[in-house]
């Protein structure tokens, strides 16, 4: 009996992914026409603590119609910033700083099966900002010391090109909004400012595996 409502259950629930004919359904109706799971990664440009930052720019989540995207977001430091002398920790002579962000975000696509897209959307979370030390023993835990977290929004514009089905490339530029961090040596305006990224992107959704 358990098999036989386990199967029933199954069916039901991915019956809007592979039917084929016209039946009316919660997932298949004029409003809510497909759904289908994208991701995108890629390299960002911007400025942390007035130097040259490049975090790995990565998003997920799932794309609804084909215009609307919602899901999670993050920012990841990849390449060394030292921290200025006047903001070490003792006893470190030498450290440098950790950032990252996340958060979740909402896009609307315009002429998403056009070659050539755009994409306005928004990115709303948290970040932090920390020094790691290059030398000496480690005085916290998990090696970095003197961090804060601070509020993160972000406005932005993608422009997609479609190389395949599944596989396209994006740019996309937007400003970034901090605040609320009181790590010493940093300020708000120093973790705030324009950004671009650049990188590739997939999506899948029920039409394609047709």
């Amino acid at each position: 009996m358990k098999k036989a409502l386990l199967f029933l259950f199954l069916a039901v629930a991915l019956q809007p992914v592979f039917a084929q004919d016209s039946t009316q359904s919660l997932f298949k109706n004029r409003n809510l026409q497909n759904f289908g799971f994208f991701g995108r990664g890629g390299v960002q440009y911007s400025q942390v603590a007035n130097s040259v930052a490049l975090p790995f720019d990565g998003h997920m989540g799932l794309s609804f119609n084909q215009r609307w995207r919602l899901g999670m977001a993050f920012e990841a430091l990849m390449n060394n910033i030292r921290v200025n002398n006047n903001a070490l920790v003792a006893p470190y002579t030498r450290m440098r700083w950790e950032y990252s962000n996340f958060g979740g975000f909402v896009e609307y696509a315009f002429m998403p099966k056009r070659i050539i897209s755009v994409s306005p959307g928004v990115f709303l979370g948290y970040g932090t900002i920390s020094k790691h030390p290059l030398d000496g023993p480690n005085l916290d835990s998990d090696g970095d010391v003197d961090d804060s977290r601070f509020f993160v929004f972000k406005p932005y514009l993608n422009v997609n090109l479609n190389i395949t089905r599944f596989i396209g490339l994006y740019v996309s530029g937007g400003y970034r909004i901090s605040t609320g961090e009181v790590t010493q040596g940093i300020n708000n305006s120093q973790l705030s400012g324009p950004f671009g990224a650049i990188g590739l992107k997939f999506e899948i959704l029920p039409e394609m595996m047709d």
